[in-house]
């Protein structure tokens, strides 16, 4: 697949991804670089995304595209197009993530068109270049951008147009630049500052390359390894979120982030506030939607079932109340499963404050006893019950790590509590002093009857 470098001016087109289809050119841009393709491709493309989420029959098509060809070389050019314009789109049939085949049927497009108004590639805003969309939500549209000052890549977070003059939404979104640029932990996001161009608030912020651990969640029950390795680095994350007086408030796998190396990176600080610091229930539930990776207003799917019962109940929080969402964070990445369902929000608001989930190696048999223990005591309906804080969490989560390596990787200090290993090796110990003493001993003996006994014999 070849790439052209010209960067023509933006045009208004329809973004997907990291693409945009300029309808009236008949171009297809990925990152705001051209791609050399045209012809039959573009046209079936075109007609795709013009009925996005809808069968466009094989008929259709025909009688679009391909009206003077027989029917073979009408399948013939389908076929060649549709696996041309996969190809460019690094798309399968196997795996749709644009185009889905329908048997028998037609095609339809799939992906999620881009916002309304979103910032076309390759435009500048202060000194970032806008690559392309990297996600969207109620409260925000995130861009991968170029810092031209530093050349490198970073995440742009705006306020969307219809939030833009909302000064309540301007306000949160300050809130989460200021909270989020006073902490410094490889497992946070980094913010690196907040500014104003063409009368637009952003936020400049590292650029992450991964998914969110929804998406991985999604596949199942991760494994224990990953369960553990994970959730020690949140653990250490939410420490120093609450080391400095703050509470998250919004901590589920949407607001997670998997770098590609595989470490955590907890991310949107939208919700966030200072321990001590009440918030209205209804301010809470107004946050996002778990279908959408940014904070959204309005919805309440996905941030209700990672509620603590103090914050259904109304009450003021503090760090704790992080802990129990990390609880049933944890408890997902073992089972796939969440711990509070509920087909409205009253259901599940009971389920939080009244129902006991079941112990999750009930519904993943791989699930160590003590990741049971740890997963309960975080999910207690009592904050007095729950761990006291985060670092306490990530010191069992990393003893369990240990104790599942094998007595091979465990530090001294733990091999000594465990008599069975402990007494064979201090009788090891002991026996190698003692030998070792003997042999000290003995040489020192041949050596005086080396040095003056025998001269004397002589």
């Amino acid at each position: 697949m070849q790439e052209t470098n010209d960067q023509a001016p933006a045009a208004s087109g329809v973004r997907f991804g990291p693409f945009e289809l300029l309808v009236e050119t008949g171009e297809l841009r990925k990152d705001g670089v051209r791609l050399k393709l045209s012809g039959q491709p573009i046209q079936v493309l075109t007609r795709l995304v013009a009925t996005p989420g809808k069968v466009v029959t094989r008929e259709e098509l025909q009688q679009e595209l391909w009206p003077a060809s027989s029917y073979g070389d009408f399948e013939k050019g389908l076929n060649a197009a549709v696996n041309r314009l996969r190809e460019y789109l690094g798309d399968s049939a196997a795996e749709p993530k644009y185009i889905e085949t329908i048997p028998l049927r037609g095609y339809r497009f799939i992906a999620e068109m881009g916002p309304k108004g979103a910032l076309a590639p390759g435009k500048v805003v202060s000194h970032y270049q806008i690559v392309g969309v990297l996600g969207r939500g109620g409260m925000g549209i995130v861009y991968r951008a170029r810092d031209l000052n530093l050349g490198r890549d970073v995440g742009l977070k705006f306020l969307p147009d219809e939030l833009a003059a909302n000064q309540d939404a301007l306000a949160r979104f300050r809130r989460e630049a200021s909270t989020a640029s006073a902490l410094n932990h490889p497992n946070i996001c980094t913010v690196y500052e907040i500014g104003e161009a063409d009368g637009r608030t952003f936020i400049a912020m590292e650029f992450l390359d991964g998914v969110t651990l929804k998406h991985l969640i999604s596949f199942g029950p991760m494994n224990t390894h990953s369960v553990l390795s994970m959730g020690i680095e949140i653990a250490s994350a939410l420490g120093a979120v609450h080391r400095e007086g703050i509470i998250h408030r919004d901590i589920k796998p949407g607001n997670i982030f998997v770098t590609k190396h595989g470490h955590m990176k907890i991310v949107d600080f939208g919700l966030a506030k200072e321990t001590g610091e009440r918030a209205s229930m209804a301010e809470t539930i107004g946050a996002d939607s778990d279908t959408q990776p940014l904070t959204s207003p309005g919805t309440l799917t996905g941030t209700v079932e990672y509620m603590s019962p103090e914050q259904v109940k109304d009450c003021e929080l503090d760090a704790r109340t992080d802990l129990f969402s990390f609880g049933a964070v944890l408890f997902e990445m073992a089972t796939g499963k969440r711990p509070f369902g509920g087909s409205s929000l009253g259901e599940i608001c009971s389920a939080i404050l009244y129902d006991n989930p079941v112990h999750p190696s009930k519904l993943n048999p791989e699930v160590p006893a003590e990741l049971d223990r740890i997963i309960g005591q975080l999910l207690q309906k009592n904050r007095e019950d729950r761990y006291g804080s985060a670092y306490e969490v990530r010191t069992d989560l990393s003893g369990l790590k240990q104790e599942l390596l094998g007595p091979t990787s465990l530090p001294v200090g733990r091999l000594l509590r465990h008599p069975v290993i402990a007494i064979p090796l201090i009788l090891t110990v002991i026996t190698v002093v003692l030998a070792s003493a003997w042999l000290v001993r003995r040489n020192a003996k041949m050596r005086w009857a080396r040095e003056q006994a025998l001269p004397q014999i002589v």
